[in-house]
């Protein structure tokens, strides 16, 4: 009864997993996209059924003013990837800001010197960029505050 939020990009994409009950989102994984849309939708069907996730939520990029962009296109181009390769339900979910909120927690975990950015982080697997997973898991995290896990079948 896990939701797995996916932060998509073109290069890499952030992966988080939420608790059994559906309340908390954690930072999980990020993947190498794949050459092609159906390539990264297939490793996200793999990485989520090898990890029991019963609904897929994904970060969909709008611009500030809720207008579709050329990333919010590609999304939706990948989101009908996946939506035609998974057998659960695939849902989206606004992400505006969720970068934002992963640069936030990575600066609490380790304060940056005054006038500096936060480093990129990489990610438990050591192979890619955390913040990416971070910002899956502002996604998710943001579905399930919302209370729209509810609306999904166990």
């Amino acid at each position: 009864m896990r939701c797995v939020g996916v932060d998509f990009g073109s290069k890499r994409i952030g992966i988080a997993i939420s608790d059994p009950q559906r309340h908390f989102a954690f930072p999980a994984d990020v993947l190498q996209a794949a050459d092609s849309l159906d390539g990264c939708a297939h490793q996200v069907v793999e990485w989520t059924t090898a990890h029991e996730g019963t609904t897929l939520v994904v970060g969909l990029p709008l611009s500030m003013d809720g207008s579709d962009s050329a990333q919010t296109r590609l999304t939706r181009q990948f989101i009908a990837a996946l939506e035609h390769q998974s057998p659960i339900p695939v849902v989206t979910q606004d992400e505006r800001l969720s970068s934002a909120q992963a640069d936030e927690w990575l600066a609490q975990r380790r304060p940056e010197p005054e006038g500096r950015r936060p480093r990129r982080r990489q990610s438990a697997s050591g192979s890619a960029n955390g913040r990416d997973a971070l910002a899956a898991a502002a996604i998710l995290q943001r579905f399930l505050d919302e209370g729209r896990s509810a609306e999904q079948p166990p």
